[in-house]
């Protein structure tokens, strides 16, 4: 042979052994065949990463054969897994919900008896495992391939009231937020107006219905906008009165703790005397400060709260506060504030959410002490809306809570 040609020869022989697929050193061999129990099937899970546990490369090699669409091999760990868990479970009940809706698993899932013991446990890590993300991307793919899951569902012919049980279940394993579980509930309504005996009906009611609270604790700001008008003595000397209102709130359990700053224009229809001052007509201005306390009554996303506490109260002439140097002022005089708020929530699957809001109320003003003139107070309404940071915390029925 020419060594022309044994230079070719070299080439394509290099050529094959660059196209032909190679295995980096170490990656594991792929998933053996052999029975679950079997010692070849366990050291190819060690080989995975010899540097973890068992169970951990275990619980990511089942996340990768269900992103596959592996079922065999996705069984095949299931199996190994339950014959494993000599200190417990290698995947906790809704972990293993995820899989068993993913290949789907009829025999399981429409079974009560063994489906409630898997609704009622959290999710929770099983045993001392760190988390690893296993049951966010079981999750996942479990949401995002749900047609595909229906689908092989009704490749096992389920009645209709199977069909309808098993996408209740898929819902109840893949959405989170407020909204998506009020809709969820109201399916579970409907399911029990249609199917009022069914064997389902008590787990879906338990467990898939999750009725939403507040959150212990929470904070708010608002801003709002309003008028009104003077009362007793201190009307006959001012007019109608509007403004701006800005409010920060905290909530702990039905108890709201709220402090309002109202800055507001007034109207002075004539000059008059008052506290040795000439006050000429025109306008005037206002800052009513409000520190109170009130107990909220909730049905839903709407609210009321009655209200009672301190108003800081202080007049000055002129349109603007704090602009005239030669404005006359009263100084602040200290009041009792009465008010009722109105509020109706729009709820986001993660906060803050919306509050629109309505608050009529009443603040003496107390600056008697400026002058006996002053006596009374001001009646104000205010529309507004604000953010609140207080989390929905949903709440199963059953034993089981998130």
């Amino acid at each position: 042979m020419s060594g022309g040609n044994q230079i070719v020869l070299a080439m394509l022989l290099l050529l094959c052994l660059a196209a032909t697929p190679g295995r980096l050193p170490g990656q594991p061999q792929d998933q053996p065949q052999d029975p679950a129990d079997s010692a070849a099937y366990e050291e190819w899970l060690v080989g995975i990463n010899r540097r973890k546990p068992v169970v951990a490369n275990a619980r990511l090699a089942m996340a990768e054969t269900v992103k596959r669409g592996a079922w065999d091999e996705t069984k095949l760990l299931m199996a190994f897994m339950d014959n494993r868990q000599n200190n417990g479970p290698w995947l906790n009940g809704p972990e293993r919900l995820l899989l068993l809706a993913i290949l789907p698993d009829t025999a399981t899932l429409l079974n009560p008896a063994m489906l409630e013991p898997m609704l009622a446990e959290t999710w929770s890590i099983a045993g001392s495992l760190r988390p690893d993300g296993v049951r966010d991307r079981l999750r996942y793919l479990l949401r995002s391939g749900a047609a595909s899951a229906s689908d092989r569902f009704d490749g096992y012919r389920p009645t209709e009231e199977e069909r309808r049980f098993f996408n209740l279940l898929l819902n109840h394993l893949t959405v989170r937020g407020y909204r998506a579980q009020e809709s969820l509930n109201t399916l579970v309504a409907q399911f029990a107006a249609e199917y009022p005996r069914s064997r389902f009906l008590p787990l879906a009611q338990s467990y898939i219905s999750r009725q939403y609270s507040e959150q212990v604790g929470g904070l708010g700001i608002l801003t709002s906008y309003g008028g009104g008008m003077p009362t007793g003595q201190f009307g006959e000397r001012f007019g109608k009165l509007h403004g701006l209102a800005v409010e920060l709130e905290g909530y702990l359990y039905w108890a709201t703790f709220s402090g309002a700053i109202q800055f507001l224009s007034l109207a002075v229809p004539s000059a008059f005397v008052a506290g040795g001052d000439s006050w000429p007509a025109g306008d005037a201005s206002m800052t009513n400060a409000t520190l109170s306390l009130g107990y909220e009554f909730r049905q839903g996303r709407i609210a009321f709260t009655p209200m009672v506490g301190l108003a800081a109260v202080s007049v000055q002439s002129g349109d603007a506060i704090g602009q005239q140097s030669q404005a006359i002022q009263t100084g602040f005089g200290l009041g009792v504030d009465l008010s009722g708020v109105a509020d109706y929530r729009i709820p986001f699957d993660e906060g803050p959410h919306i509050n629109v809001r309505a608050r009529v109320g009443y603040s003496s003003n107390a600056l008697g002490g400026y002058d006996p003139g002053f006596a009374g107070g001001i009646l104000y309404f205010r529309l507004g809306f604000g953010l609140v940071y207080r989390p929905y915390v949903g709440r199963a029925a059953g034993r089981g809570e998130e």
